[in-house]
């Protein structure tokens, strides 16, 4: 049996939300101490920030627990569950919402975080055979799902559209590339593009002439500026510039993006990462969605995780 089998389909991210996951940042052999130290206490300022909005549980390794508690202050819960990832999109399950108001959990690919969470609250699981994960995906939750086309290498297209609309409910796939500099390949497709609401896609876009990112991100909003949605609607797009080139402690360039950013109880959270561009970026989403618009430093996490904001907290439906 697949989600579409029993009418499920995965949640987008602005649905009003029961809890906020977090996974406590662990050391990537190498990396400076400092660094990561860094990276815990941004992440534990962002886990307050978010329980300001609803109850925030961390995941931790079993003996971080009682540094999550210290980290965190007692509005903060902490979960013993196995990690290596602080990214909880990608190694978290994907939370599905099926009929009556039901809901399921999505487990990625031999997700074992995942499936710990899903028996941890009951749910339902279903195991996805795609190799996907919550970075490489992206869905309105009205039937149109951004993909990234590097599926497309591993299977041909009739046969992964007909897989997504099984296991996401996709109707309409929107296939974008993906692959910045300094991204482990396949690449994000949350780096890339994200929906901000049904019909309201943010795009990164820019970059100097000899950016290697740049063919990639002129042909990604010229696919979304002529594709439409599962609804019929043409899709409006939000302009976010990427970040200008920086380079991390190994001297290779970090992947920043806005469009990793989160989206829940009526707020985005814009990632910042002190350049002239983030002003630019919070304006542009400002005026084009009714929304309480907050931007979060992301430097530390960029750099520790190597990933952004977004993918660092995944909200749990209501």
């Amino acid at each position: 049996m697949t989600p579409l089998d029993e009418g499920f389909f995965l949640a987008p991210e602005w649905l009003p939300v029961k809890r906020y996951w977090l996974a406590w940042p662990e050391a990537p052999p190498g990396l400076d101490e400092q660094v990561v130290e860094s990276a815990r206490l941004s992440l534990a300022e962002l886990a307050r920030g978010l329980a300001d909005l609803g109850p925030v549980s961390v995941l931790a390794n079993p003996a971080q627990v009682v540094d999550v508690s210290l980290y965190c202050g007692a509005g903060v819960g902490a979960v013993a569950i196995a990690h290596d990832h602080c990214c909880m999109r990608a190694v978290g399950p994907g939370f599905l919402i099926g009929p009556d108001g039901g809901r399921a959990g999505l487990r990625w690919r031999d997700g074992a975080v995942a499936g710990r969470l899903l028996d941890l609250l009951s749910l339902k699981r279903f195991d996805c055979p795609l190799p996907l994960d919550g970075f490489a995906i992206d869905v309105d939750g009205e039937g149109t799902c951004l993909a990234p086309r590097a599926l497309l290498r591993a299977m041909p297209r009739p046969d992964a559209e007909a897989m997504l609309a099984e296991w996401l409910g996709a109707r309409v796939v929107i296939w974008l590339e993906t692959g910045l500099e300094g991204e482990p390949p396949p690449g994000r497709l949350v780096s890339v593009a994200r929906f901000l609401r049904p019909g309201l896609v943010m795009a990164l876009v820019g970059g100097e002439s000899d950016d290697p990112n740049r063919a990639l991100l002129e042909a990604n909003r010229d696919i979304l500026g002529r594709s439409r949605d599962a609804a019929g609607r043409k899709l409006e797009l939000v302009e976010a510039p990427q970040p200008r080139r920086r380079v991390g402690p190994d001297g290779r360039r970090v992947p920043m993006s806005y469009t990793d950013a989160f989206m829940g109880n009526a707020a985005i959270m814009l990632p910042a990462f002190d350049d002239h561009r983030d002003q630019t970026v919070w304006d542009n989403v400002v005026a084009a969605l009714d929304a309480n618009v907050f931007s979060v430093p992301a430097w530390d996490f960029a750099t520790t995780a190597g990933a952004g904001l977004g993918s660092l907290v995944l909200a749990q439906p209501d």
